[in-house]
């Protein structure tokens, strides 16, 4: 669901810059991304944003895990 929220938002060209698990909420059936003062500044390259995606969901599964 994660990968998913961001492959959503990626459709702007652009990811969130503060990766802290509070800017992600899980509500049952999809995932918010909030707290969005910080994002990045250019529209970003398709492969940019591809690794972008993986980077993110893989940080913060590390943070979850602790």
């Amino acid at each position: 669901m994660l990968h998913q929220a961001l492959v959503t938002f990626s459709q702007f060209k652009v990811l969130p810059d503060d990766i802290n698990l509070d800017n992600f909420h899980y509500t049952g059936d999809r995932v918010l991304i909030v707290d969005l003062e910080t994002v990045s500044r250019k529209p970003l390259s398709d492969e940019y944003l591809d690794l972008g995606i993986k980077s993110t969901v893989d940080t913060l599964a590390k943070f979850y895990r602790g």
